[in-house]
């Protein structure tokens, strides 16, 4: 998904492609990857069971219950991210004004708390290192500009999909369940 992200800023393919010349390169890729997870995480939905019962919301939560909750909806929240839906790696640089770095249960491409992937700084070097090395062995690339952007499996547009498969048809109808129980 990284080239379909860069593919949809022609500016942020640009920089990306140049900025690995410079010193600050490495912040601006990071920034690449770090937007990307954020738009297109690996998991898109997942289930913790309650081990012990809590009150959110004004809604009781008894143990055993089963919560259900996405990154890929969490990651589009317009009350946590400016413009949810625009790709901007600037938006992870701790230089730009405003910055402000998410809280732990804000940013989950890889889960969080005791449950978070155990591999997740292994993925990140891995797609920085590939990233980088795209760049450096096929230098002048393009991106087609007429050919549709398809998203496959577990990302994107497949979050609906699996939204349907729990018998939900949106994100609204699952928040409405969840807030019936």
């Amino acid at each position: 998904m990284f080239f379909a992200a860069l593919a949809s800023a022609l500016s942020v393919w640009r920089q990306a492609r140049s900025s690995l010349d410079r010193a600050v390169g490495w912040r601006y890729l990071d920034g690449v990857v770090s937007e990307t997870l954020r738009l297109y995480p690996p998991g898109v939905i997942s289930v913790r069971t309650v081990v012990e019962p809590f009150t959110f919301a004004g809604v009781q939560v008894p143990a055993g219950s089963q919560l259900v909750f996405s990154p890929y909806l969490t990651h589009r929240l317009p009350e946590l991210w400016p413009q949810p839906t625009r790709f901007d790696p600037t938006r992870w640089d701790p230089d730009r004004p405003g910055y402000s770095k998410p809280a732990p249960h804000e940013y989950l491409p890889f889960g969080g708390g005791p449950h978070r992937c155990l591999g997740s700084h292994l993925a990140r070097a891995e797609l920085m290192i590939g990233l980088t090395e795209w760049h450096r062995r096929i230098p002048n690339y393009r991106l087609a500009s007429d050919v549709p952007i398809l998203e496959h499996g577990g990302q994107g547009s497949d979050a609906r999909n699996r939204f349907a498969r729990l018998g939900f048809p949106d994100r609204f109808a699952l928040l409405a369940f969840l807030r019936s129980l």
